[in-house]
């Protein structure tokens, strides 16, 4: 929700840049405007990747008991 009102009404209500760069979508580029560059899109997924592994492992240090 929050990178579709950035996104679409961002320009419109004149958010400030760094509110834009809040959402991934701020930090990839958008060809043929701009050069496809790797570095932003692999460093979302080596972060996504490290945020859900750290998830995981709290879901396994849970305090239930199974039966």
């Amino acid at each position: 929700m929050y990178a579709f009102a950035v996104g679409y009404l961002g320009q419109l209500l004149q958010f400030p840049d760094w509110m834009n760069n809040l959402s991934p979508f701020g930090h990839i580029p958008r060809p043929p405007a701009a050069e496809f560059d790797w570095t932003p899109p692999a460093l979302l997924t080596l972060l996504a990747a490290g945020l859900a592994w750290l998830g995981l492992a709290g879901f396994r240090r849970r305090d239930l008991e199974t039966k």
